[in-house]
């Protein structure tokens, strides 16, 4: 279709002119995630939409997050987990991870895998990973994002707030979300599979973020 042929054409875009925007919500809720499994690799999805491709200039808009995983990453789960994730109103536009040590800044090969298949179904996917070390500054929001262009991933995409250059917000949000305790209740799909009462949509910390942005 000529909306997919038009989609194609990020990939032979520079990261440097491709970006990446968080709302304040998705934000917090992938740093509650990576905060709650500090010594663990977390990872999950990213998901709202991406535009500007007319112009070559794209830009990837999250708005949700979705936690998948603090444990290896398995082919049937993710697969049940991109199903529950694809009935959302929302389509994935992306894919998160953190490593388990500070001091790996490396990109795991299932991570590149996992992306593949995301810009394949959805061109325009970004790969964000969460620089661990970068954690330690509270000014930092700590991501790195990757595009996908001909010869792979390249970093370099310009990461920023839906309200505007300055991640300020999405920060402030995710640091009174873990002074509130709210990672300690928050539960991605292994938990979901070792419960199923456990909800990675999360839902009662959508409302209690939406209770620290109007405080």
């Amino acid at each position: 279709t000529t909306q997919v042929a038009q989609l194609q054409s990020v990939r032979t875009a520079r990261p440097a002119k491709m970006a990446i925007e968080f709302s304040a919500q998705a934000y917090a809720k992938l740093m509650l995630h990576v905060r709650k499994h500090p010594v663990t690799p977390a990872n999950g999805y990213l998901l709202g939409s991406v535009t500007g491709v007319e112009e070559d200039e794209p830009v990837v808009s999250v708005t949700n997050a979705v936690p998948l995983f603090h444990s290896h990453t398995l082919a049937p789960g993710l697969e049940v987990a991109t199903q529950m994730v694809d009935g959302e109103e929302l389509r994935i536009v992306g894919y998160y991870h953190s490593n388990e040590r500070a001091d790996d800044d490396s990109v795991a090969l299932v991570s590149y895998q996992i992306c593949d298949k995301l810009d394949q179904e959805s061109p325009g996917a970004a790969l964000v990973q969460v620089v661990n070390r970068r954690l330690e500054d509270p000014d930092d929001h700590a991501l790195m994002a990757y595009g996908k262009v001909k010869s792979g991933w390249k970093r370099g995409l310009t990461v920023r707030s839906d309200d505007g250059p300055s991640m300020e917000n999405p920060i402030a949000l995710a640091g009174s979300a873990v002074e509130a305790g709210l990672h300690e209740g928050y539960v991605d799909f292994d938990d979901h599979f070792e419960d199923v009462v456990n909800d990675p949509r999360n839902l009662a910390v959508d409302q209690a973020l939406s209770a620290l942005k109007e405080a």
